[in-house]
């Protein structure tokens, strides 16, 4: 969820995943279960949103200056990479 509250209130499972370099399966079963045992998330079509800016604000506001960088880098990268492709982000 940290790296979700640096890419804003819309994110894609895909681009999370690219994000972290982890298995977008994997990161589509831990959305799904937080969406169902907490309120923090909701799905809308084929995108995740946090369910108020609040709670993406905190838990941006908790992350450390440098992993916030660090997020912040790799996001950047990746839209870049995106639109080199020419494929649309949907956020």
């Amino acid at each position: 969820m940290d790296a979700a509250s640096v890419i804003g209130e819309k994110f894609e499972n895909d681009f999370l995943a690219s994000i972290l370099g982890l298995d977008a399966l994997e990161i589509l079963e831990t959305l799904n279960f937080i969406a169902q045992s907490t309120s923090i998330v909701s799905v809308e079509g084929s995108l995740y949103r946090f369910d108020h800016a609040r709670s993406r604000e905190v838990l941006y506001e908790a992350l450390s200056p440098p992993l916030k960088k660090g997020y912040h880098a790799r996001i950047a990268e990746r839209l870049e990479n995106v639109r080199a492709k020419g494929r649309a982000l949907q956020i």
